[in-house]
């Protein structure tokens, strides 16, 4: 981990694993860049390769970005897999 105070980030590096709530992510790098103040987290993006995984649902791809000012994940990839075992669906592209 390495905390640039000039940029407002934490830089995490290895086998990471973040999680919120219920959601987990899984990748060799991320990156959490914090509010102006430094009090909160502004986002986190994780990746090359990205894992996430909720409950049953589970999808990978080469990006991933969570913000939380509104909850949201986005996955970005050339190739992606999305999988949700309480449904019985598998997707892939």
């Amino acid at each position: 981990m390495v905390y640039e105070e000039a940029a407002n980030r934490i830089v995490y590096t290895g086998d990471v694993e973040i999680r919120q709530g219920d959601i987990l992510t899984r990748s060799p790098e991320a990156v959490v860049t914090l509010t102006k103040d430094g009090g909160a987290v502004d986002r986190l993006v994780a990746g090359e390769p990205v894992e996430v995984q909720q409950g049953g649902r589970r999808a990978t791809g080469e990006r991933g970005t969570y913000t939380p000012a509104d909850e949201t994940l986005v996955l970005v990839a050339r190739r992606s897999s999305c999988r949700n075992v309480d449904r019985g669906w598998k997707a892939a592209s």
